[in-house]
């Protein structure tokens, strides 16, 4: 009986060894894989310097990977909850522990994928984070100032959320 624990423990070790190296390798390589098309590099922005929908490109990119990340830890969770159950062997207390692993990531994966419908159904603007052209605004005309300064000399207000209004067809009616 001593001899098999002492094997269980020592595949146990390997595959928790097996397990977090893949986890570093893939964290290491894949923004390697995605850093010619990110704006938030310092390359990024400034080749975007005016370009204000960079912030709002930072911050979904932020949150797209977060939810990828989180939920390659909740599938890795799952894994480790499931490889406890296998191994507790009537241990009642490590089939217990894997249990609340893997319900603990289903859980967490159910309240995130939830948020992100929810937010998608509410508004897809909230996911997509888009700001308008910013333009100098007078009377509810945008005007043709290009500059803050150029803007308050006219006696318009500098909007960085300006948003065309709809074009409506004269001839429609």
């Amino acid at each position: 009986m001593i001899i098999k624990k002492n094997k269980l423990l020592k595949k146990s070790n390997g595959v928790k060894k097996s397990i977090l190296l893949l986890t570093v390798l893939i964290l290491v390589m894949m923004p390697l894989l995605v850093q010619g098309a990110n704006p938030c590099t310092a390359e990024g922005l400034q080749a975007n310097s005016n370009d204000f929908n960079t912030l709002p490109k930072c911050i979904n990119q932020i949150y797209v990977w977060s939810l990828g990340l989180s939920s390659l830890l909740a599938v890795l969770m799952v894994v480790l909850g499931g490889y406890y159950v296998m191994t507790s062997a009537g241990n009642a207390e490590q089939a217990t522990k894997g249990k609340e692993y893997i319900w603990g990531a289903v859980i967490g994966l159910v309240l995130l994928f939830t948020a992100y419908l929810l937010l998608r159904v509410i508004n897809p603007d909230l996911i997509n984070l888009r700001f308008g052209n910013p333009a100098c605004v007078k009377n509810g005309q945008k005007t043709a100032a290009t500059t803050a300064a150029a803007c308050k000399a006219s006696g318009g207000d500098w909007s960085l959320f300006y948003v065309e209004p709809p074009v409506t067809n004269p001839n429609s009616q």
